[in-house]
């Protein structure tokens, strides 16, 4: 087939002006980027705000229409976003094996952009020390599974580590319900500062038990209080308590004292409720 050259060089400065105007609505947005981060240094406000990315990437994928996939659109702005933290400061994030190093690096660079600096550890637990010592910004840690033989998240449920470290992202945000390699959460954020809300969002409660209880019977006490929930799993304190701690990913932002959680409490006669994270709920979408 012939192409009309005529037709396509006029395509093609088409395309030139489209990017003059993308490079200039991009230089128009880091000059208000850099006024936020004056006056987020002035008010010592956490550049790092996974609800606020929520919100922004939520609205994107509902207004995206026509051939331009969700998917390279998540990471076109994953990259925007990462370079405006960055002029505001950057992050510096710790991360460990997750399946492998070169799987890890993918998911930090996924969920933050390629502007990050990074520190890689040897475990989950070093990562979360990083994090609660404040020599990172951020830890990267595995999605907790039955199956681990050293689980992260009891540290999360330690009372020092209370106000220091808590799950506040999900990676990936966005998951393509087309590629099988990638549906699915692999991994969390720990952050020393609480996430805010995104108005679609899941917590992360932890029960903690004097002798082990049945899964089914804190998916039962959920269930019956309307807290609808995906998983839950379990390990031994055999460090500090010897109690049995169950982590539950509950739907919405859940607070301890809502009536409901509590009523579930003592429903299993349960020690102590904790909730170690909260996150905005991943997007799945098939384009």
């Amino acid at each position: 087939m012939n192409e009309d050259p005529t037709s396509l060089d006029e395509l093609r400065r088409k395309i030139d002006t489209v990017d003059d105007s993308i490079h200039d609505l991009l230089k128009k947005r880091a000059d208000l980027v850099k006024q936020i981060g004056v006056l987020k240094n002035s008010q010592q406000t956490n550049i790092f705000r996974p609800s606020r990315e929520a919100l922004l990437l939520r609205r994107l994928l509902a207004q995206n229409s026509g051939d331009f996939s969700s998917i390279s659109l998540i990471r076109v702005w994953k990259e925007i976003i990462g370079a405006s933290t960055q002029m505001q400061g950057g992050l510096k994030i710790a991360y460990c094996s997750i399946k492998n190093n070169l799987n890890a690096n993918r998911l930090v660079r996924e969920g933050f952009g390629s502007s990050v600096s990074l520190v890689n550890l040897q475990s989950p637990e070093e990562v979360i020390q990083s994090v609660i010592k404040g020599e990172v910004s951020l830890g990267l840690v595995p999605f907790p599974q039955q199956e681990d033989l050293i689980p992260w998240w009891p540290m999360l449920h330690s009372s020092k580590n209370e106000e220091l470290a808590q799950v506040v992202a999900s990676v990936p945000f966005v998951m393509s319900g087309e590629d099988p390699n990638i549906n699915g959460i692999e991994a969390f954020v720990i952050s020393p500062n609480q996430a805010e809300p995104s108005h679609d969002d899941r917590s992360l409660i932890i029960f903690e038990f004097k002798s082990p209880a049945q899964e089914s019977a804190i998916s039962a006490a959920l269930t019956m209080r309307g807290l609808d929930h995906s998983s839950i799993i379990y390990c031994r304190d055999s460090v500090v308590t010897g109690n049995y701690l169950y982590l539950a990913d509950i739907s919405g932002d859940i607070y301890l004292d809502e009536i409901q959680l509590e009523e579930a409490r003592l429903d299993l006669s349960a020690l102590s409720l904790r909730r170690v994270g909260l996150y905005a709920s991943p997007v799945i979408v098939t384009g």
